[in-house]
């Protein structure tokens, strides 16, 4: 058996950041970390991925202990992506953050519709995705009431109910505290794909959202509110109302190039309630000689242009997103977007394939 090779990298410890069993949390899948100062990483080379055109020959490393905590080697370390960012200095070549300029994760909450019941006169709200799980826990419910509804009730102490509800009481606080934000939506993680080529402009310049945390449920509202779709965007130019009064703009791939589409835009002054990111949903997953589920980049070959030929200062930032009509669904009842950027964590120039930043 070949020995592979390890090493250790060590945080340094800062006064306002001392290691306390709150800064390890274990979560579904692995090890969240809230605090790397202290912390000691046992770093150990990866299997090679056999793949031609990887940097570094296809070259890992993973975390195979933290601080003594042996990590089994389908588990994952998820660190938040500032929680180094007073710890580490970020040329530090032991422990580099890098940034994917090729894909991005659009954060998105969806609009729950709402699921009528013939049986019933009340409305209730079912996530699409959720195989009526609803109807099933509510079935179950009434198959635990019906089978205690002939025994005798037994006496409590007034003791025993008070307690019993002041329980619940703070049960539901919590409850209803971490249940906020899901009221009536849900929030969907779709990953995108930035162009390539002399028309492809960058992402504007705001503020990531918060990622997925394996250990609460999501927080913080979106930036963008207002979304318009328009089809494929190959029958002439948009209104100039839905760009100035728009934040997102969603398009079917297909029907004309890329470059027709944004041309298809008027152009309009800027502003943060206009026109910020164009969402292309592509319906040809299964590009020829990727496995499905891969994006390829979109070519924008020339120079964007306005819908009267000129060409456009203010280029219109742009991505893709595979899933065909799944993810055109969850766009249409979008009633919030965010974009969240990607990062990888390198030592010494390799990647560290079981580190994920969120």
């Amino acid at each position: 058996m070949t020995a592979r090779p390890t090493f250790d990298i060590t945080f340094p410890t800062i006064p306002t950041g001392v290691l306390t069993p709150a800064s390890l949390q274990r979560v579904l899948n692995g090890i969240l970390v809230n605090s790397i100062s202290g912390l000691r990483l046992g770093m150990i080379q990866d299997v090679k991925v056999d793949t031609s055109g990887v940097p570094n020959g296809g070259e890992l490393y993973r975390v195979q202990a933290i601080n003594n905590i042996a990590m089994g080697k389908d588990e994952k370390v998820f660190m938040a992506r500032d929680a180094a960012a007073n710890v580490v200095n970020p040329s530090d070549p032991n422990f580099t953050r890098v940034r994917d300029t090729a894909m991005l994760d659009l954060v998105v909450d969806v609009a729950i519709e709402p699921v009528h019941r013939t049986d019933e006169s009340t409305t209730l709200f079912e996530h699409p995705s959720s195989d009526n799980s609803s109807s099933s826990n509510a079935s179950a419910s009434n198959l635990v009431d019906s089978s205690h509804a002939h025994e005798d009730p037994k006496p409590e102490s007034n003791m025993k109910l008070a307690f019993n509800s002041l329980i619940e009481h703070f049960a539901a606080l919590i409850h209803n505290q971490g249940q906020e934000l899901n009221r009536g939506r849900s929030r969907e993680y779709i990953p995108a794909v930035t162009p390539t080529g002399a028309g492809a402009a960058p992402l504007p310049d705001v503020e990531d959202a918060l990622g997925p945390d394996p250990s609460r449920p999501p927080r913080g509202d979106l930036l963008w509110k207002t979304i318009y779709l328009v089809g494929n965007n190959c029958g002439g130019r948009l209104p100039l109302n839905v760009v100035r009064e728009h934040q997102i703009l969603i398009m079917k791939r297909g029907g004309c190039s890329f470059g027709q589409k944004l041309q298809n835009i008027p152009s309009v002054p800027p502003s943060k309630h206009s026109l910020q990111l164009v969402i292309v949903v592509s319906y040809d997953d299964a590009e020829e000689g990727l496995p499905s589920g891969w994006l390829v980049r979109p070519l924008l070959e020339a120079q964007q242009l306005t819908s009267t030929g000129l060409p456009r200062h203010r280029p219109i930032p742009m991505v893709m997103v595979g899933g065909g009509d799944k993810s055109y669904d969850v766009l249409r009842r979008a009633v919030g977007v965010g974009v969240k950027r990607r990062y990888s964590v390198e030592a010494q120039g390799v990647p560290i394939s079981n580190l994920i930043m969120i």
